[in-house]
């Protein structure tokens, strides 16, 4: 998918300063996707992902695919960082307490995918994900397969209470 979409000047301009301004001088990004339920019609559709299960996935695989000397440094000096894109203001806040400054997510986000607003966030969300060095993604989320298809890496994929599958 990686040749098949490609962002308008606008949008690219807009996606590189977002990057810019939440990545900083990262030299490795870990890209997580959650998806959580957003929708009562979603109940009996989209598996109920574990957000413990989820963050260990997100911990391991860190570990994992971060050059060494990553982790170690901070963000600002090319340490590695994660940009976490969810929903859920509950899943941002497990993965703040537990990553803290290594953690990257997008807070101010119109959540309803129902609008233009949501959409416009969506594909923000979206496009970052697909410029990380890594991702950890949902089972069962075309969101997911698409970043990680732009991407253009195998993920980690977290599937209901078990942690990484592949990657």
């Amino acid at each position: 998918l990686a040749g098949t979409f490609r962002l308008g000047d606008v949008a690219r301009v807009a996606v590189e300063t977002e990057a810019r301004h939440l990545l900083g001088g990262s030299s490795f990004v870990l890209g997580a996707h959650l998806r959580t339920r957003m929708y009562a019609f979603e109940e009996a559709d989209v598996p109920d992902i574990s957000l413990e299960a989820f963050l260990d996935c997100v911990e391991e695989a860190l570990a994992a695919e971060a050059p060494p000397g990553a982790l170690t440094a901070p963000i600002e000096s090319g340490g590695a960082a994660i940009f976490l894109a969810t929903p859920s203001q509950k899943a941002k806040e497990a993965a703040r307490r537990r990553f803290g400054e290594r953690l990257r997510t997008r807070d101010d986000i119109e959540v309803d995918r129902l609008t233009a607003a949501g959409d416009s966030d969506a594909v923000m969300d979206l496009a970052l994900l697909a410029t990380t060095d890594a991702l950890v993604t949902s089972e069962h989320s075309t969101f997911s397969y698409v970043a990680q298809s732009l991407a253009g890496v195998r993920p980690f994929v977290v599937t209901g209470s078990r942690a990484a599958v592949g990657g």
